[in-house]
């Protein structure tokens, strides 16, 4: 059996941007659970720093990632919210057997 892809991606707000952040991020959410090789795709926040978003995103492949990642809803996201975000970090991850 393959190894699903597992992603951890933080996205950050700019401050005072954050329920913006939020409610786009959010926009993203039931999109992704539409889209070939879609496994799961979890938006959480931060307790102790609010701005700060979390996806934990399980994906059947990279090849799946990517078509996700070039999306016209990802371009558009890009395109809207990218003036309220700080920063985003991209983590790939496989299961420790």
């Amino acid at each position: 059996m393959k190894e699903k892809l597992i992603v951890i991606a933080t996205v950050v707000a700019h401050p005072g941007k954050e329920e913006q952040l939020r409610e786009a991020l959010l926009g993203l959410v039931s999109f992704a659970k539409t889209e070939p090789g879609f496994v799961q795709y979890d938006l959480h926040v931060s307790l102790e720093r609010p701005g700060e978003f979390v996806f934990y995103e399980i994906w059947e492949d990279e090849q799946s990632l990517e078509l996700h990642n070039n999306t016209e809803s990802m371009k558009s996201f890009g395109a809207r919210a990218g003036q309220w975000i700080q920063s985003v970090t991209l983590n790939k991850c496989k299961r420790v057997s």
